[in-house]
């Protein structure tokens, strides 16, 4: 998400595709959006050793509103969500917008995320990567 709509627009949107009240799909998907409290905790012990930046797609409104209900100063030295930055994931650019932003060479930086694309996405960048398959086989990697 470049932040090139709305929160309200992508919604209005997404009501048209589906024929639902835009507000239905949101609150519906602030339903199904779950914090799983091992990977914060597990986030947690990481930031004790090493800088961590959440870097997300999400639309920075909805993605507030999900982050509200956790302690997201204890989990991330920064947050960049691509509609705030005007670049997404799994472009170059915001990777190493990233390395800027947080003064790390690329060498010494580590990318996680569940989506294949995004990581060779960090590989242009130079950023080895990990793909999250469950934070059993995450936990393994840190060992």
């Amino acid at each position: 998400d470049k932040g090139e709509l709305s929160e309200k627009e992508v919604f209005f949107r997404l009501s048209k595709i589906v024929n639902e009240e835009s507000n239905k799909i949101l609150n519906d998907w602030l339903e199904i959006a779950v914090i799983n409290q091992e990977l914060v905790d597990f986030i947690i012990e990481l930031k004790k050793k090493y800088k961590v930046i959440l870097l997300s797609n999400a639309t920075g409104e909805f993605l507030h509103r999900i982050l509200e209900r956790i302690d997201v100063k204890a989990m991330f030295d920064m947050m960049i969500i691509s509609s705030e930055v005007k670049m997404v994931k799994p472009d170059k650019e915001i990777f190493e917008y990233a390395l800027r932003q947080m003064n790390i060479d690329a060498e010494k930086a580590i990318f996680i995320d569940d989506n294949i694309k995004n990581i060779k996405g960090a590989a242009l960048a130079g950023i080895d990567g990990i793909v999250y398959k469950d934070l059993n086989a995450l936990k393994l990697e840190f060992k």
